[in-house]
């Protein structure tokens, strides 16, 4: 059994994967991890929390729980999913929606220790952070993360007395592009971004996951030209921050004048996701990002379930 430091239980829910990692919160070092296929619904998730809850037990005595979750988070706690905010996790449409994580997992794990919850992508982003060192920079750095994987997670920050200061709601999923004209794929007309940088979008356009075709010679060469259409689009939205012509898709909510002035002065960009670090379609895609939006700074995340784990706990000590 590990033994006694200021250990936090840090949960990383994902569309295929839920990871858990005991974090020294001092250091923020990973001790030991778990990873589990995730599954859709509230069920799947539930019989997860359960058997994270038994691992950590058996191994060390947690004194909080932090957790990076998909979907924007809004009341009083910060626990509360958002309506059509993690969609990737629903075995229904709606599922997700309006769903009280805190409860949910002070529910699955019976337990009344502090529950703290982020979004993934901020989670990420946080990791990035302290594993980059960026924390300790004595002038305060704006970052920015994109995390093409199942879905398409983004994240903003400024670094100010060792602190990570998020702004932005941190969604760029629903950030509307022009339609690239080599595109002969995707429907006429404004395209959401996630619908075309995401492994949701890939399989939408190919029937093919990104890993299988990462993994096969002859599959990768074949979708070559949807993973380059990927890089260009991607390429696109960095573009559109940067030039402060942000327009979200109807009906979600806009960021303000100043959120997107401050998005737009990001020149350093940590990429992550399972798109974003799985090779060779990761090392095609920042190619494309370095030749396309060549005054930006691009740093691919070494290993984005650490830096998940961490992240939390690294957010947990920034936002309390």
């Amino acid at each position: 059994m590990i033994g006694p430091l200021n250990l936090v239980l840090s949960i990383d829910i994902g569309g295929t994967k839920i990871a858990a990692g005991c974090v020294d919160a001092d250091t923020f070092r990973v001790l030991d991890s778990l990873v589990l296929p995730s599954g859709r619904g509230i069920p799947a998730l539930t019989e997860n929390l359960k058997t994270v809850w038994k691992w950590a037990k058996s191994n060390w005595i947690p004194s909080r729980i932090a957790v990076s979750t998909p979907g924007k988070l809004e009341g009083p706690e910060g626990c509360v999913v958002a309506p059509g905010t993690a969609r990737n996790m629903e075995a229904f449409l709606g599922e997700w929606d309006c769903l009280n994580l805190c409860e949910t997992i002070r529910t699955a794990v019976g337990a009344t220790r502090p529950v703290f919850i982020i979004n993934d992508a901020l989670a990420q982003l946080a990791g990035a952070i302290v594993e980059s060192g960026y924390l300790r920079t004595k002038e305060p750095p704006l970052i920015g993360y994109i995390g093409p994987g199942t879905g398409l997670g983004g994240g903003f920050a400024k670094i100010s007395d060792g602190k990570i200061n998020f702004f932005t709601d941190g969604h760029i999923f629903d950030i509307m592009l022009d339609r690239e004209p080599e595109d002969i794929w995707s429907k006429p007309g404004p395209i959401m971004a996630e619908d075309v940088i995401s492994g949701r979008g890939f399989f939408d356009l190919t029937g093919k996951s990104m890993k299988s075709v990462c993994e096969n010679p002859t599959l990768y060469a074949h979708y070559q030209p949807i993973l380059n259409m990927l890089g260009r689009y991607l390429a696109q939205l960095i573009k559109k921050i940067e030039a402060g012509h942000v327009v979200k898709i109807d009906g979600h909510p806009q960021w303000s004048d100043s959120e997107i002035s401050a998005a737009s002065a990001v020149r350093m960009w940590n990429i992550g996701g399972s798109i974003g670090t799985q090779p060779p379609a990761s090392e095609l895609i920042l190619d494309i990002l370095r030749k396309q939006c060549s005054d930006h700074t691009f740093r691919p995340i070494g290993d984005p379930i650490t830096a998940a784990i961490s992240g939390a706990v690294v957010a947990m000590g920034s936002l309390r």
